[in-house]
């Protein structure tokens, strides 16, 4: 990663937070990091409902670069680390009870991996840091078994009719759930990690920034998977690694995180006239956070930043409101309900107990 990400002001808390919350990512990926210290793994959740955080149901095991799905309304947790190392096992966590309930187990390993839900009760899991293959989980019977034989840790957008698509660092590939097949989709015009992705209208996914040897990290292109084709479009106004997009209700695409403190939060694409703007200003700013799109159309962004961890954008207003009551945290899940409310899973405090 570049050193882009030293930030030029700030406080000294901020400069702090972002080199722990580094050697911590380092730590997880690694499992040994030198002046990391002890890795705090966060067994809580908390639920967001109609602007109020309340206590939600308890995980079984703490654990952090999880990944988490809806499911009937609840939230199946998959994947991450914990202090004894990577967990297999797999959580239903319903927002009104006590405690998470282990529903079954994964083969492998799956630390910073990324899930979508299938139909029937299904979940696709990508490789993650420690696995050799993609898996898919069936609730009904606890049981995963591996899918295809694609191997890279990409982002997975799951298009209107059902696809799912891989985003490599320099290829992509479209799962179909329904028999179970793969196949390669478009080549990346501009090889990056660390991109984030979108799924716009029809067959087209926006890729948007991630480190880039040979370009700033501001490098936009759409992946058009019927067409088989891979197009640039205009780049982003703020450079931007391990970001988060939503696609928002209006098909516009809003992007956050993942750039330097004095930069702008978020920007917004509209592909109607290939143009991006960058979103009205909040105090907000981190990365390894996460951004979700609520039932009411608001995007709730959580983590990344240890003195404002949650905010909220209104795309009717293009404007931000603080969500304060939750616990800073790094590397946690975040899952919208169909009634409206988000539970947040997990994740670590990035150190934020450590002496100044």
């Amino acid at each position: 990663m570049r050193s882009r990400w030293t930030p030029s002001t700030g406080s000294v808390r901020w400069r702090r937070a972002l080199a722990l919350v580094l050697l911590v990512s380092l730590a997880i990926a690694t499992g040994s990091c030198d002046g990391c210290g002890e890795i705090v793994y966060l067994d809580d959740s908390a639920v967001f409902d109609g602007g109020l955080w309340h206590g939600g149901p308890s995980p079984r095991a703490a654990r952090a670069t999880h990944a988490a799905v809806e499911l009937a309304g609840d939230a199946l947790v998959v994947g991450g680390r914990g202090s004894d190392g990577a967990l297999l096992t797999v959580e239903r966590c319903a927002p009104s009870a006590q405690a998470c309930d282990v529903v079954g187990a994964l083969l492998g390993g799956h630390s910073f991996a990324d899930a979508v839900a299938l139909p029937g009760g299904h979940v696709l899991v990508s490789p993650g840091r420690e696995a050799v293959a993609f898996e898919r989980f069936e609730l009904a019977t606890g049981t995963a078994r591996r899918t295809g034989t694609v191997t890279e840790n990409g982002r997975l957008v799951v298009l209107a009719d059902g696809r799912v698509v891989v985003i490599g660092v320099t290829q992509s590939w479209i799962y179909e759930p329904s028999d179970d097949s793969w196949r390669e989709g478009p080549s990346r015009r501009t090889p990056s990690r660390g991109a984030a992705a979108a799924a716009l209208d029809g067959s087209r996914v926006l890729v948007s920034g991630g480190f880039c040897a040979t370009c700033d990290d501001t490098q936009a292109e759409v992946l058009d998977l019927d067409a088989g084709t891979a197009v640039a479009v205009a780049p982003m106004p703020t450079p931007r690694q391990y970001h988060r997009a939503v696609t928002l209700a209006d098909r516009r695409v809003l992007v956050v995180g993942g750039a330097r403190f004095d930069a702008p939060a978020a920007d917004l694409y509209d592909p109607s006239r290939d143009t991006w703007t960058s979103a009205p200003g909040t105090a907000w700013s981190g990365l390894y956070h996460a951004a979700t799109l609520l039932a009411d159309r608001r995007v709730l962004v959580t983590g990344g930043d240890p003195d404002l961890p949650a905010v909220i954008f209104d795309p009717s207003t293009d404007t931000w409101s603080s969500a304060p009551g939750l616990t800073a945290r790094w590397h946690h899940a975040a899952v919208a309900l169909p009634d409206g409310r988000a539970l947040i899973l997990g994740g670590d405090n990035g150190h934020l107990d450590q002496p100044e």
